[in-house]
């Protein structure tokens, strides 16, 4: 039998007011613009219909940098 504990992922949306702290949290303040260049370029390639647009950032319980872009 198997014994390894399985924790739950869980996610939080970022407050409007903590928004700006969010990609240099992950990325750090040097390269926070790049980190954000990366993130939209990918999309763009990946997505033809990719435009630019919102997105929604959030906080999970494992440390992930998580974000969505969000619907129209």
């Amino acid at each position: 039998m198997n014994d390894i504990q399985r924790d739950t992922l869980a996610a939080t949306l970022v407050a409007e007011d903590n928004r700006l702290l969010f990609l240099p949290s992950f990325f750090g303040p040097k390269y926070m613009l790049r980190g954000e260049a990366l993130v939209y370029g990918w999309m763009d390639r990946l997505c033809e219909s990719y435009n630019g647009g919102y997105w929604h950032f959030y906080d999970t319980t494992n440390g992930a940098c998580y974000m969505v872009l969000a619907a129209e």
